[in-house]
């Protein structure tokens, strides 16, 4: 059974800065079908090219890697039914969205330095900020202090196995 990290509640379609589509909204799945997931992770749970939704555990400067543990971001009825099979049958409360641990393990994967690292700071404001890749990894340093949301998720870009984007999915 896979872990829960999180309840959220998305909105605001706005696209992120590094003209990635990154419009979440309230009547609109982000979750991928289980056809998809062929191509999202490779053999051994492993992130491989394409776009994935993931939670950042900690960033790493010197050694220009990022480790993070794939995530599927549901709404609604996908959700609802969700998160009842990880919790043995709890209600969701409060929205209908809900954040689902898609593997057992973390992966530390290299990252373009030169790519987009941007984050949310305020509730009211759906446009993410790009830090670059040293701001990105100073506030991922302190578990995101001061950005909005609760172990925000993110979409990442792989592209021939380094991350080429990291944009925080809007959380209200």
């Amino acid at each position: 059974m896979l872990a829960s990290i999180g309840l959220l509640v998305l909105g605001c379609g706005q696209s992120d800065p590094g003209g990635e589509a990154s419009v979440v909204s309230s009547t609109t799945t982000t979750a991928p079908d289980a056809a998809d997931d062929q191509d999202r992770v490779g053999e051994g749970d492993e992130l491989v090219d394409g776009t994935h939704q993931v939670t950042v555990d900690s960033a790493d400067a010197a050694a220009g890697t990022v480790r993070v543990d794939a995530v599927e971001v549901l709404e609604g009825t996908e959700a609802v039914l969700a998160y009842l099979a990880d919790t043995d049958g709890a209600q969701l409360e409060g929205p209908q969205v809900y954040v689902r641990d898609r593997v057992d393990s973390l992966e530390e994967v290299p990252v373009d330095p030169d790519g987009t690292f941007a984050v949310i700071f305020a509730p009211s404001c759906c446009e993410p900020q790009d830090l670059g890749w040293h701001g990105f990894t100073d506030l991922a340093a302190n578990h995101f202090p001061d950005v909005w949301g609760n172990s925000p998720p993110f979409r990442a870009v792989i592209d021939n196995g380094r991350i080429t984007s990291l944009v925080q999915i809007y959380v209200p």
